[in-house]
């Protein structure tokens, strides 16, 4: 153990657990033994808070945290009361521009932490039982998952056991250690920070650490106003870590080839990230600070740059069978077993030395149980321990598990078949026993006709929303400001395939700026649009899987500011929805002709929808004939010899549909519902296609005669609505009236 404070980490008492007990009390950023001024106590004279920072020879390190919590809200009290803030504070404010609400929109949340109970799994819960299933086909499901109980957590946040063949590490390709001190914090705070913070020690995610990295903490509220979530301020030390190239998949591509499925499975792997565990480096770079002490992490915190490429890869290797430990699963298996049965004893014995009096603290037990060089550590720091760079091929017989991947921990698959389902999961449940990899028992969903996957509800009928997440943006007040407006924006964009002309209606709000927001500004397009994409969220329809044994249809809109096109099937005789997709123009854009701006919405539809629509044959309808000219004219020049190219690898079938096409008639089939011979039953009221416009429309169609005693709905027509193009044909409006 050391014998001083160590040297300008923090600024926070109780930087190291050594520290925190040697440093005789001093409270004073970057103190040392031999730092002395005018304010100082003497020895003679009496320091309340250097007296509660003196060791107690029966200390745990949890109840080390307890007595800084004490000693620290002291300090803070006092400094509150006094109105100021003397050498020795605590806490050091930095200046920061970025309001405290806007951090939930650049930092990860660390996710509450709950205790792994040891009650049994409950098999009648709903996410297991189905009441369209038989009795025997729900035992049989039961057993299935009874076979893999040792995999399956049944809280939903609580610590896994560390997975096979992978540890996080992180390079700073030699960047010198970055030491940053801590942000200050209310005391109101203190109390559900150092509670945070003993969960995290006594399940031992974290310890006291004497790193010379620091990165400080970020509190913010939840909802309720009295918890508060945690997050760790990393942006510094992700800006000098050399990022892991590794391919993460696209949510659109996970949603995709669904449509043959009738059950389904969505399961999710228990607090994925703790199940990594970290290399003496990484430990040293993930430190954090906070008034409470200094702590580093044991397994892969939420926050750095490349977690989630890390766990991608390792359920990635689990799903198909790249690579494995070398000597295998079972060797690497019973080398860790072996490992944590001799830390397990290494630490029963430590405490049986304390409880014995032997001279040892329960604190330097603890101390050194975190930090000795313990069979588990020393086997993570070893070469084997990462299977992607010292590992050998995959020789297991589960793999691969199934022709799709997983978003980070969240895995969807079905089957065409209850028993084809139940059948992949037994696989996938086998592998993740033998990768060790555990699962939310809670949070998965088990062989159901509907699930709930990154925040869609997959069924056999199609993808739609999330229904509380549809609650959560419908219910949502209008933005403060930009960065909320941009989060806004976000969560409706992830939805964007469900809204048409998402990006007609959303380009006021992508142009509002800071100033907009202060006194004086004007938000009135920006309400309006916000008003209006809420209701078109609140009534998305509900799109129908991709079939790829299906003729692909797409439908283009353009305006002056935005571009959005509808990508469509037919179903039972009628098209439905598949995908809908836009965006807004850019400057230069906007002076394009319409007939290129359709183009523009084409383009977007096969970028987005490449993976669907490569190889296919697309019924495109335009207004114009610009497609038509690009594909069938010999010489082309501007413009149009870009979107030739960016065009020739797809196959085509343009078909341009006219204006003076767009009758009464084929709008209300079109708007409303499709009938048997529509055209001859409305012929008499439908207004002819030539002739002068003083003679298109029978004057005494204009008014309708009704009894005084109706009681229904009736439609009425506004003519004021038309343009004066082609005779205002294609361009009307219509009120929907209940009488009386």
């Amino acid at each position: 153990m050391r014998d001083e404070v160590e040297p300008g980490v923090s600024g926070e008492p109780g930087l190291s657990a050594s520290s925190a007990c040697l440093s005789e009390g001093r409270s004073g950023p970057s103190v040392s033994p031999d730092d002395t001024s005018e304010d100082d106590p003497g020895p003679d004279e009496e320091n309340p808070v250097d007296s509660e920072f003196m060791c107690n020879p029966n200390e745990s390190s949890v109840e080390i945290l307890e007595r800084l919590y004490v000693s620290v809200a002291t300090v803070i009290s006092a400094e509150a009361d006094n109105e100021q803030t003397d050498e020795y504070s605590t806490a050091e404010h930095t200046a920061n521009t970025v309001n405290l609400e806007d951090y939930a929109h650049e930092l990860v949340f660390l996710p509450d932490l709950t205790e792994a109970l040891a009650t049994e799994l409950d098999y009648s819960a709903s996410n297991v039982r189905h009441p369209e299933l038989s009795l025997n086909l729900q035992e049989k499901m039961v057993r299935v998952l009874k076979q893999h109980e040792k995999i399956m957590i049944s809280s939903g946040n609580a610590l896994p056991p560390p997975a096979y063949g992978v540890v996080c590490d992180i390079d700073v390709q030699g960047h010198p250690p970055i030491k940053q001190k801590a942000r200050r914090l209310p005391l109101r705070h203190l109390k559900k920070l150092y509670e945070l913070l003993k969960g995290l020690l006594k399940a031992g995610l974290v310890s006291f650490s004497t790193s010379p990295w620091a990165s400080p903490i970020v509190i913010v509220l939840k909802k309720n106003g009295v918890d508060i979530r945690l997050c760790i301020d990393y942006k510094m030390v992700n800006a000098v870590t050399a990022i892991m190239e590794y391919a993460m998949p696209l949510v659109d591509d996970l949603l995709t080839d669904l449509e043959k499925y009738l059950w389904y499975c969505s399961l999710d792997a228990a607090s994925g990230f703790w199940a990594i565990m970290m290399t003496r480096r990484a430990r040293q770079i993930s430190a954090f600070v906070c008034a409470l002490g200094h702590f580093e992490w044991l397994r892969m915190p939420f926050g750095l740059k490349n977690a989630p490429m890390i766990y991608q890869r390792i359920i990635d290797n689990a799903l198909w069978g790249f690579v494995q430990p070398k000597g295998g699963w079972k060797h690497y298996a019973a080398l860790m077993q072996s490992a944590e049965g001799r830390d397990r004893a290494l630490r029963e014995k430590s405490s049986a030395d304390a409880d014995a009096s032997t001279g040892v603290t329960k604190f330097d037990a603890d101390l050194r149980a975190s930090r000795a060089e313990g069979s588990v550590a020393e086997l993570v720091n070893s070469p084997i321990a990462d299977m992607f760079t010292n590992g050998e091929a995959d020789a297991s017989t589960l793999t691969p598990v199934f022709e799709r991947r997983s978003f980070v921990d969240d895995i969807c698959f079905g089957g065409e078949s209850f028993e084809d389902c139940l059948g992949t999961l037994d696989r996938l449940l086998a592998r993740f026993e033998e990768c060790r990899i555990s699962i939310s028992f809670t949070k998965s969903i088990f062989v159901q006709s509907k699930v709930d996957f990154l925040s869609h509800e997959v069924s056999r009928a199609g993808i739609r929303t999330d229904p509380k997440k549809l609650k959560a943006i419908t219910e949502l007040s209008f933005p403060r400001s930009k960065k909320g407006m941009q989060s806004f924006l976000g969560a409706l964009n992830y939805y964007s395939r469900f809204i048409q002309g998402f990006a007609v209606y959303g380009a006021a709000l992508y142009q509002v700026k800071d100033e907009d927001f202060a006194p004086g500004g004007d938000l009135s397009a920006a309400r309006r649009s916000f008003s209006t994409l809420q209701q078109k969220v609140a009534e998305a329809p509900i799109p129908r899987h991709f079939s790829r044994d299906l003729p692909v249809h797409a439908t283009l809109f353009a305006n002056e500011w935005a571009v959005s096109t509808t990508l469509m099937q037919e179903h039972d005789g009628l098209m439905h929805p598949v995908r809908f997709c836009g965006r807004v123009l850019k400057d230069a854009e906007m002076n394009y002709h319409p007939a290129e701006k359709e183009v523009l919405a084409l383009l977007q539809l096969l970028k987005v929808c490449y993976t669907q629509l490569a190889g296919r044959t697309i019924q495109v309808y335009t207004r114009f004939s610009t497609l038509e000219w690009v594909h069938k004219s010999k010489s082309l020049f501007g413009r149009a010899t870009q979107f030739a190219v960016l065009l020739s690898p797809w196959h085509l079938i343009v078909q341009r549909v006219k204006e003076k096409d767009c009758t009464f008639a084929q709008l209300l089939q079109s708007t409303i519902t499709s009938f048997v011979d529509l055209e001859d039953s409305l012929s008499p009221v439908t207004p002819p296609t030539r002739g002068s416009p003083g003679v298109r429309m029978d004057p005494q169609l204009l008014y309708a005669r009704l009894p005084r005693d109706y009681v229904g709905y009736v439609i009425s027509f506004d003519g004021s609505a038309k343009t004066e193009k082609h005779g205002g044909y294609g361009s009307c409006a219509w009120i929907l009236w209940r009488l009386p």
